[in-house]
């Protein structure tokens, strides 16, 4: 800040030696000075943010160590969705899986002794991902909630809203563009967009996540009915959209994306045929490493940014 009013001063003395001033330059000159004034009272750490064109969702200021790996938790919940970002003791939740599996899920975050969430992020408002959503935000510190933009009556859904605002939770809602910091970690909301999805699939959130040269894209249960934008960067890691059914991956997108692994969360046994072979032959076709709950239950992935493990 302090160069850009040595810039204005700078500015305005050559201008008074051109005999160029008049009134409606120093009104220009003035409102830029309360422009460049207004930014002492913003935070530096979110300069960036303000500047970047993106709407910022969530700031998070918590100091992650760069010891800690960066790990993805892969939660067999059944038929449904529950994902874990860990790193240290901070903790992201996408999703929060079918009502067979909240006591599970909450059991496996009970182990891990979590007992606060930077972030719970339900996608879309289907109950297979929203279930221990409202147990969640009441028994654990959660420090914001984010929900789909398209107004829902699901009761699952509602019961977390209500919730969150009963215990202080910020609440928004992400869309397209959008960017989360989080540490190291740059996650960047792909879709949807400000639109109305009929399909209450398309309405879900599809992020991007860049951990140094670790790339991952978590598809909830969106369908290839409701394009988006792509990465342009090789992707490691894939979590496939709507338990692998055939609607959620083609050939070419398989080809496009050519992901290392793919991760399937799907129940044993489901009466949808989930996943479907199509999907199965489009990702074998690109060579990826596909891990299924539903044959291998929870998975646990570890990087420090640059090289992906299997940890159990």
């Amino acid at each position: 800040m302090l160069h850009f009013r040595i810039f204005l001063a700078r500015l305005w003395a050559r201008w008074r030696e051109q005999g160029r001033i008049n009134k409606a330059f120093v009104l220009s000159l003035f409102l830029l000075f309360l422009v460049s004034l207004s930014f002492l009272f913003i935070p530096p750490d979110t300069y960036r943010l303000l500047l970047s064109g993106n709407r910022s969702v969530l700031e998070n200021r918590a100091t992650l160590t760069r010891r800690d790996p960066f790990k993805i938790h892969i939660l067999d919940v059944g038929q449904g969705d529950a994902t874990l970002l860990s790193q240290g003791t901070h903790h992201i939740l996408i999703d929060a899986g079918p009502p067979e599996a909240e006591e599970s899920l909450r059991a496996y975050l009970k182990a891990l002794g979590i007992e606060s969430l930077d972030l719970l992020i339900l996608t879309h408002p289907h109950d297979d991902h929203l279930a221990a959503a409202p147990g969640l935000l009441r028994d654990l510190q959660v420090a914001q909630l984010m929900v789909p933009h398209q107004h829902s009556k699901n009761p699952l859904l509602q019961e977390s809203i209500v919730m969150a605002q009963a215990r202080g939770v910020p609440i928004c809602s992400p869309l397209q563009g959008d960017v989360l910091h989080w540490g190291d970690v740059t996650l960047t909301c792909l879709h949807p967009q400000p639109i109305q999805y009929l399909n209450e699939n398309n309405q879900s959130c599809v992020w991007h996540l860049r951990y140094r040269k670790f790339r991952a894209l978590f598809l909830a249960d969106w369908e290839t009915s409701a394009p988006f934008p792509l990465p342009e960067e090789p992707l490691t890691f894939l979590r496939t959209g709507h338990h692998g059914s055939d609607t959620s991956l083609t050939q070419e997108l398989a080809l496009r994306l050519s992901p290392k692994v793919a991760v399937i969360s799907c129940g044993k046994d489901n009466p949808y045929g989930h996943p479907s072979p199509k999907v199965l032959e489009a990702l074998e076709d690109v060579h990826a490493l596909i891990y299924r709950t539903d044959l291998e239950g929870t998975k646990v992935f570890s990087t420090d940014g640059h090289t992906l493990h299997w940890v159990h």
